[in-house]
């Protein structure tokens, strides 16, 4: 479960669409359609995949929460914030219970004082806000 900073996970890549990603891990336990968005549970994956309805339904976010998920080589899963923020010293908060390293395009979610979720998206121009495609 390699993590790609504003890449993707695997053949899993952001601004691709859902047909291919079907094709390339197979169809979602869980579908959830919201007005401007489309999730995708993968249970035995534990990852969670994200389509917005602004980007012409391509992927758009990648959560995971399995055990052995790689960051840069590198597996936050269970890790304590205090050793987070020493293999990531660049972290900001964003509220109470997450941890963000924007230069990756990384938000760390804590629960009970350890990191529980990564959750990454692609590249946005600065600028105009759109997605910038791996």
């Amino acid at each position: 479960m390699d993590l790609t900073p504003f890449v993707g996970l695997g053949d899993v890549i952001f601004g691709q669409c859902r047909d291919t990603i079907s094709q390339n891990i197979g169809t979602p336990e869980k579908k959830i359609a919201l007005k401007n968005l489309e999730k995708w549970s993968y249970r035995l994956l534990r990852i969670e995949l994200s389509f917005s309805h602004v980007a012409d339904f391509r992927l758009t976010k990648i959560v995971s929460n399995h055990p052995y998920t790689l960051v840069l080589g590198f597996n936050p899963i269970g890790l304590k914030e205090t050793f987070l923020i020493q293999k990531f010293p660049n972290l900001q908060c964003t509220d109470n219970n997450s941890l963000e390293e924007p230069s990756l395009g990384l938000v760390f979610v804590l629960s009970r004082g350890a990191v529980s979720h990564v959750i990454m998206c692609p590249q946005k121009h600065e600028q105009t806000g759109e997605y910038i495609w791996p």
